[in-house]
């Protein structure tokens, strides 16, 4: 009995401890450094970031329910990749949640993942992807990886992007 006991505490505690690490904001000097999965809420919350470029992005009406018809069809998910600490990231995030926000993409069908330095997150998801850029989406067709959109050096126009894959 007293094993057993012992047993299940340690399993609440090593669970518990996981749930922490898997859900870290680190600082790094007055940086922060968002790992793991978080809500759009969430991370807003936690990165303190200006939210201009959200704001901004007014995507298409009749782009964005191509873009939302399409996703309901064909079953896809977005797995987000970002990193608090990167530039790109900071303008470009907030653009692509808005968009699939606009376009009302359920939001369970939305997952955002912060990595730290060596583009790694908390679970070792992000081990699969080859990160050159960041932001990443990866558009996923029934659960399993569809395609991959990847910022540039020039604006991304994230709506069109997205449309023309999923056609």
């Amino acid at each position: 009995m007293k094993k057993t006991t012992m047993f299940l505490a340690s399993i609440l505690c090593f669970a518990g401890l996981f749930i922490i690490l898997s859900c870290s904001t680190i600082e790094n000097g007055n940086e922060k450094v968002i790992v793991g999965e978080r809500s759009w809420y969430d991370w807003n919350l936690e990165s303190g970031w200006d939210l201009k470029s959200y704001y901004a992005e007014q995507p298409d009406t009749n782009k964005a329910k191509l873009l939302h018809d399409l996703v309901i069809k064909n079953d896809i998910s977005f797995l987000v990749f970002a990193s608090s600490f990167c530039d790109d990231c900071r303008e470009e995030l907030p653009r692509i949640m808005r968009i699939l926000h606009k376009t009302q993409i359920p939001i369970e069908r939305i997952r955002l993942v912060g990595l730290d330095r060596d583009m790694r997150d908390s679970t070792g998801e992000s081990r699969q992807y080859n990160f050159k850029r960041l932001p990443l989406v990866v558009i996923k067709k029934q659960n399993k990886d569809f395609n991959t959109i990847t910022f540039s050096q020039k604006k991304k126009d994230w709506l069109n992007e997205m449309i023309e894959i999923l056609k």
